[in-house]
């Protein structure tokens, strides 16, 4: 059992690497023009550059599990982050579009094996009856990297070049991994595997496959984590910045970070006190659609006042896609926590990749111009779509397991 003092510690570094995540998840939506503008390239260039973080860390999700089972959080998170570095002094150095995207490849790559195993440490450090809290809590500081994504980031890349930026990134990650290999325990055995049955088996996964849960959690995270990682990812920064100015765009991709950071601890509180955590799932689906709704119904300037609003809340709702991992306690014991985060976030982080260019197709092909509001209008439809069908789906399970026929009676 971890000392109080030593558990704190290691959920300021589980934090420091979700915060490395949520960082490069979300920069491109600042990093599109000064990239754009040093590097000859076209609107398809820049979505393929910001898919190619979400392709590699969705394909990675399962094995990403696997590995954190097999071989501990330990020792993936010391490697992970070294691979980061990598894929970060690539970025920072590179000067054409196909070495762009292996380098920002890289980084997905790497920071899939960041996220599960980060998940799984907090499981391990805190057992069930607090994951929902600190789960929120690790979510809450990884969005700082969010918030770092925004203003920040803009104030740094004039004072600095982005190239520069991201070299010092990549120092920061081989410090952060090294803190893990020292800091983080070795795992107990029983976690790892149940004796006779190793956990990277066919026969150990096929029956967490069975579970009809885990295939509702992994749509809901492709269609919920698709359209917002999309938006904010890249897209938002466009949109914001042709309805609000460049300068204005980046304070409310912040407000929309801090929603997200306030609202992260809130959803844990949530999930752990709430007697059934499937109908805050569904409460927090059926806002953001209504959201969805809002944008595109009127995708146009609201006054200062509302649209900091309107934002900081939508950041709060965002903060809902982390209620999917905190189930993972109602479907799986401690020890294959990795296999069925993996599997239910790699759906989800494809969800990411195909709709950050099915987005951006949309806008380009939109009947309004490219510079106005109204050319995102097909976006919000669509976002509000996809979650509008995941509420309904949602809403038919609750039912048939209140009416005794679905599998959690």
């Amino acid at each position: 059992m971890l000392s109080k003092r030593w558990a704190s510690l290691i959920l300021v570094l589980l934090s420091g690497s979700y915060l490395f995540v949520l960082f490069h998840r979300l920069s491109l939506a600042v990093l599109s023009r000064p990239i754009s503008n040093e590097v000859l390239m076209t609107q398809a260039d820049l979505g393929l550059i910001g898919a190619a973080y979400f392709y590699p860390y969705a394909l990675m999700q399962v094995p990403a599990g696997l590995i954190a089972d097999k071989y501990g959080t330990r020792l993936t998170l010391g490697c992970a982050l070294a691979i980061m570095a990598l894929g970060c002094f690539m970025f920072g150095s590179v000067r054409a579009v196909p070495y762009l995207v292996l380098g920002r490849g890289l980084i997905g790559f790497s920071c899939a094996l960041v996220t599960v195993p980060v998940m799984k440490a907090v499981r391990e450090t805190f057992f069930d009856a607090k994951l929902g809290i600190m789960t929120g809590i690790v979510n809450a500081a990884g969005n700082v990297g969010g918030v770092a994504a925004s203003v920040p980031l803009s104030i740094a890349v004039s004072v600095m070049s982005w190239r520069s930026l991201y070299c010092s990134l990549g120092i920061a990650a081989i410090v952060m991994g090294l803190a893990m290999i020292l800091v983080l325990p070795r795992p107990p055995k029983q976690n790892t595997k149940r004796p006779g049955d190793p956990v990277w088996t066919w026969r150990t996964i096929a029956p967490i496959l069975r579970h009809p849960r885990i295939w509702l959690l992994a749509v809901w995270m492709l269609m919920f984590t698709g359209t917002k990682l999309a938006f904010q990812g890249l897209w938002a920064g466009a949109f914001l910045s042709s309805t609000y100015g460049p300068g204005a765009g980046s304070w409310l991709l912040l407000a929309l970070s801090l929603g997200t950071v306030a609202g992260s601890p809130l959803v844990g509180i949530l999930s752990d006190k709430a007697p059934n955590r499937r109908l805050v799932l569904l409460g927090a689906t059926l806002m953001v659609t209504v959201m969805w709704g809002v944008l595109w119904a009127y995708p146009y300037r609201m006054t200062w006042i509302a649209a900091v609003s309107f934002y900081l809340i939508f950041g709060v709702a965002f903060a809902s896609y982390n209620l999917c991992i905190m189930e993972s306690r109602d479907i799986c014991p401690l020890w294959l926590t990795g296999t069925v985060n993996g599997i239910i976030s790699s759906v989800g982080f494809m969800g990411s990749a195909i709709l950050t260019q099915l987005l951006g197709l949309l806008y380009s092909t939109s009947r309004a111009s490219a510079s106005s509001a109204a050319g995102f209008r097909g976006m919000f439809l669509l976002n509000a779509v996809l979650l509008g069908v995941m509420a309904v789906a949602l809403t038919w399970y609750e039912v048939r397991t209140i009416a005794g026929r679905g599998p959690e009676q």
